[in-house]
């Protein structure tokens, strides 16, 4: 299983009730309570800027290597 989905797994567990989503190269969903990011895709500065995140989108970001959160 994909890294993203196994960290996206795991905080459904403990926040079942928030809207999930994966920002990578497969898909830009950016609508969620929490976006689950590859270091690799979201870096790059085509998808840093306001077209898909504001300055503000995000409370909080996680960092683990090759995983992002984005919990707003």
């Amino acid at each position: 299983m994909d890294i993203l989905k196994q960290a996206e797994n795991t905080f459904k567990l403990v926040y079942p009730d928030k809207e999930t989503c994966i920002f990578n190269g497969d898909s830009k969903a950016v609508k969620g309570d929490m976006v689950f990011a590859s270091v690799q895709t979201l870096w790059k500065k085509e998808y840093l800027n306001d077209e898909y995140f504001s300055k503000d989108h995000f409370d909080y970001l996680v960092i683990d290597g090759a995983v992002i959160i984005g919990l707003n």
